[in-house]
């Protein structure tokens, strides 16, 4: 479907206020000073509907391998196969806002690849390896594949290295015999 520019911008003014409040230029403010542009509204709700109104897929494989494309939730699932750790020190290492590491472990632990508790004031986090054995032994399949592949392209490059050797050689013998 294709949308013009003003029916595009008529359709984002109708869309609500994602935080703030909203003036009557269709444009967000977050104080009555400031306005943000409409662009910010535009990619607040495409992202909003792309990480919120996507179907969840019932396959486990896909959840797991969607978790584990996002390199600061890889980060996180390494710096728990160390041993668990509150949240706090896993958003340490990351400039980012604390509902966005949220965020983040809970794509973590919709995915089952790790396991929240609440013990007192701190949230503990502890990483479930059942999740990540799923993922290596489909992941395993592949990797008896590929290292065939490997090894028939080991024994092809040592045929064709053998050949060249010994035709270089009868090439010498057969060239020394005309001088």
């Amino acid at each position: 479907m294709h949308m013009s520019h003003l029916s595009l911008m008529s359709h984002l003014s109708r869309l609500p206020c994602p935080h703030g409040k909203r003036t009557g230029r269709g444009i967000y403010s977050i104080s009555p000073n400031r306005a943000a542009p409409v662009i910010f509204r535009l990619d607040f709700h495409l992202t909003y509907w792309l990480n919120e109104s996507m179907p969840s897929s019932a396959d486990p494989l896909t959840t797991i391998f969607a978790a584990l494309a996002d390199p600061t939730r890889r980060a996180i699932l390494a710096r728990l196969a160390e041993g668990e750790a509150p949240v706090s020190e896993l958003a340490r290492p990351f400039e980012m806002s604390a509902p966005a590491i949220s965020k983040h472990l809970r794509v973590l632990a919709e995915a089952g690849l790790i396991e929240r508790e609440v013990s007192a004031r701190w949230r503990i986090c502890h990483l479930r390896a059942d999740a990540l054995r799923d993922a290596h032994d489909w992941l395993g399949t592949y990797r008896r594949h590929w290292e065939g592949n490997l090894d028939r392209l080991v024994e092809f490059v040592e045929r064709t290295h053998a050949a060249d050797v010994t035709g270089a050689r009868s090439e010498s013998k057969s060239r020394g015999k005309k001088s």
